[in-house]
Formats: C-alpha cells, structure tokens, sequence
C-alpha cells in the first residue's frame, strides 16, 4: 500500500518540475543551454520533442507545444516557423532572464538552513549540520539575527538567501511557522528541500 502523503512530499521535494511556470523554466533553461549565442534560432522537431521532455523532466512530450505556447504569449519566446514536423523558436531576453535564475540555483554552493535558534539547537547546528554541510562542499547561509542598524530586515535575508542557495535543510524540531513559510517559499521556487527533526 503506497503512502500517499509521503510519496507527495517525496515528489514535491525531489527537484522535478510539477507546475507549469516550473516547466517553462526548465525548458527554457534547457533551450538557453543549447543555444551557440544569444539570437540563435533553434529549429525543433518532433522527434526531438521527447528527448527535451526527458531532460527537463516533463511527464510526456505531448506538454511541451503548450508550455512553448504559453511562453511565447508571456514574451519568453518566438516561433518564426511552425509545421507539421515541428518549430523553429528563438528565446527572448525575457526568456533568458527566467532561465538565469535556474541557471544560478543550479551552480550555487550555498546550503539555506531553516530552524529553530533555541540554545539546544544552535548546539545541533554548530556541531553537526554546519559541519556537515562544509564536508559536502557547500556553505551554509542561516540568519541567526540583525543589526537593528541595518537597512536589511531578518525576512530580506531569509528571502535573498533562500533564492541564492541550491538547496534548503528545514529542521522542524520546535515546530517553528517560520520554518514552515521557509521550506515552502524554498519549493515554490522549485528548490530540493531536506526536511530534518
């Protein structure tokens, strides 16, 4: 009998596209990667459709001519030819700039750590995950606090370095909302999230 909310978190948490704008992204991230140069026009065929499916994680080639479409209405691209065989497209600088930002998340070293900051755990963090994470060659970003001086209140941080890490760790000992609202906006970008207790 297959767990069914554990094999949603599992799914949710495993870096596969699940939502539409995720899938743009992945495609045109894919396509950006492809490119010789800026302007190039890419000339698809429908035999290649399943090989870009595969690779940008989408359930069957048959979603990929409406997530093109549907980029091209949102200004990420341009069809100049479309026939039976397939469509020669061209990605947009708009298109490049969604793709950049998965492009960054890809390449990133940067481990986002999401927990509760009681003494206890602080001790958790110094001894075990903060190690760890430097052992796997990352290094780990967690805002403990601010200066009461700086123009960067403590939710900036936690949002620019949710968006600069490749993955977030989400310790929900204390069962602090915070972690909660952190490991989520973490998978809305379409983030691996390691969820720890």
């Amino acid at each position: 009998m297959v767990d069914k909310p554990l094999l949603n978190v599992l799914i949710s948490s495993s870096g596969i596209p699940t939502t539409p704008l995720e899938k743009v992204r992945e495609i045109l991230y894919y396509l950006t990667s492809i490119q010789n140069y800026f302007g190039e026009w890419l000339e698809l065929e429908g035999k290649e459709y399943g090989e870009i499916s595969r690779k940008t994680g989408l359930v069957s080639s048959d979603e990929l001519e409406p997530l093109v479409r549907e980029a091209e209405k949102g200004g990420l691209l341009e069809i100049k030819a479309d026939h039976s065989d397939g469509m020669n497209i061209i990605v947009t600088m708009n298109g490049w700039q969604f793709a950049e930002e998965r492009k960054r998340q890809k390449t990133s070293n940067v481990a986002f750590i999401a927990m509760s900051f009681d003494l206890e755990m602080i001790q958790i963090y110094n001894n075990w995950i903060e190690p760890a994470i430097r052992e796997s060659g990352f290094d780990p970003y967690i805002v403990l606090n601010q200066h009461s001086e700086s123009d960067v209140t403590i939710n900036d941080a936690i949002l620019a370095g949710i968006k600069k890490a490749k993955f977030t760790i989400a310790d929900f000992t204390h069962h602090k909302a915070g972690v909660y609202f952190e490991a989520g906006y973490a998978l809305g970008r379409g983030q691996k999230v390691i969820y720890t207790v």
